[in-house]
């Protein structure tokens, strides 16, 4: 429930899981909430820009969403010199930026967590 209220992955591991701080877990909001809203397709957004050996430091790369009314990404976690890639999410209660309208692929529809 703490990753997933975070943006993160309802499965990234729980031993890195337990290593996250509130300030971490803070910092995971603002890199998901600010990559969804700004960061166009293909790019990845870095928060926090400066590293701190005592914070996480997250990597948004976004995704071409299945539906155009969605934002698709994957977060990459550091910590403490463990590094987790989760898998996809997707959050549609986003408009996509202007750099990510592109034409929805074809298959099925998106999982949503």
């Amino acid at each position: 429930m703490r990753a997933a209220a975070a943006g993160l992955h309802p499965r990234i591991p729980r031993d890195l899981l337990e290593r996250l701080s509130p300030a971490d877990l803070r910092n995971a909001g603002i890199a998901v909430q600010t990559a969804v809203a700004e960061a166009p397709d293909g790019e990845v957004y870095v928060y926090p820009r400066e590293r701190r050996a005592d914070l996480a430091n997250y990597q948004v790369r976004m995704l071409r969403a299945v539906h155009p009314e969605c934002r698709r990404y994957v977060v990459t976690v550091t910590k403490d010199g463990l590094s987790t890639t989760a898998p996809p999410m997707e959050n549609c209660e986003v408009l996509p930026s202007r750099g990510s309208q592109l034409p929805p692929p074809d298959g099925p529809p998106p999982l949503r967590y």
